[in-house]
């Protein structure tokens, strides 16, 4: 889950975002990274195992031309494996929705990268594991809806009318 403040900028290493991401369940470890780079970070592409492609071969740097080729082959793979997948998905804005002056470009540029407005699969499932191979994922049970595209909104059906109740005369 990726809970984003926009109504005004927030220094990572102050108390106050340290009582918000206390408050939200933050995990310790990106909190702690947090605070240590003051800057707060959010993954914009999906993880490679979250499209069933393995970690990258080889250690940065990749000395020679053979390395150099394997990792070069791998990002063909994982640019192929990301195509139809949406790194995070809005659910819900809380207060306003209104986004700070500095702050509006880059929520465009997270948008935009994270592909958050395209009716796509999330890549790959956190909370369940779910793979989506090829875009389609089975075995969907009501709990793992979030993973997947919303359905496109329903019209809301008419109102039944319902017949005038009659009482029983009391006698």
């Amino acid at each position: 889950m990726r809970a984003v403040a926009i109504d005004r900028e927030f220094d990572p290493a102050a108390p106050e975002a340290r009582w918000l991401m206390e408050r939200t369940h933050t995990d310790e470890s990106f909190a702690r990274l947090c605070r240590a780079q003051k800057s707060f970070r959010a993954r914009l592409t999906p993880k490679p195992w979250r499209c069933d492609l393995p970690k990258p071969p080889g250690e940065h740097p990749r000395l020679d031309e053979s390395a150099r080729g394997e990792f070069a082959e791998w990002c063909r793979r994982y640019e192929r494996a990301i195509e139809g997948r949406a790194t995070s998905r809005l659910l819900e804005t809380v207060g306003s929705g209104k986004a700070a002056a500095k702050l509006g470009p880059l929520i465009q540029i997270h948008d935009q990268a994270t592909r958050s407005a395209e009716l796509l699969p999330l890549a790959g499932c956190p909370v369940h594991g779910l793979s989506l191979r090829g875009g389609v994922a089975t075995g969907i049970t009501k709990r793992q809806r979030h993973c997947l595209p919303p359905e496109p909104a329903r019209p809301e059906p008419e109102p039944r009318r319902r017949a005038p109740r009659r009482r029983a005369a009391c006698r």
